[in-house]
């Protein structure tokens, strides 16, 4: 039973340390798309620029489809996961309103655990439990 025991937290500890390593800046600057022609460029001075901007994705209470937007990104960690977190108060459609907007991308890789390159940002829309991922690719 011991032995049992001592497995456990060994498998429990290898499977915490099988986290993402810090992207680099390389790997987050450049232009990002979705499949339905959503654009974000990040700029290596902490500005970002988006085109395209699903209102299904980003915000849900809206009468258009679609939004161009500008403001400041930076890249944090987060209970264990990478995020880049977009600041829209710059410039877009919302910016006389007081609105939330689902602004933060959480980067993963491929493979089981999230960690392989190259990486990808997703918008986490809805529920969390059922998973639905606004996804975008590094061009």
């Amino acid at each position: 039973m011991r032995f049992f025991k001592v497995l456990c937290i060994i498998f429990l500890v290898a499977l915490q340390s099988c986290g993402l390593d810090k992207p680099t800046e390389n790997e987050i600057i450049g232009d990002w798309y979705n499949k339905d022609g959503s654009e974000i460029f990040l700029k290596k001075n902490g500005k970002f620029y988006g085109k395209n901007l699903s209102v299904y994705a980003f915000y849900l209470n809206d009468t258009i489809d679609k939004f161009n937007g500008s403001g400041k990104w930076v890249m944090l960690e987060k209970n264990g996961k990478w995020i880049v977190d977009l600041d829209f108060k710059e410039k877009s459609i919302y910016k006389d309103k007081i609105v939330s907007i689902n602004s933060k991308l959480f980067i993963n890789g491929d493979g089981f655990f999230g960690t392989k390159r190259p990486l990808h940002m997703y918008l986490q829309v809805g529920d969390p439990d059922q998973d639905n991922r606004y996804e975008f690719k590094k061009k």
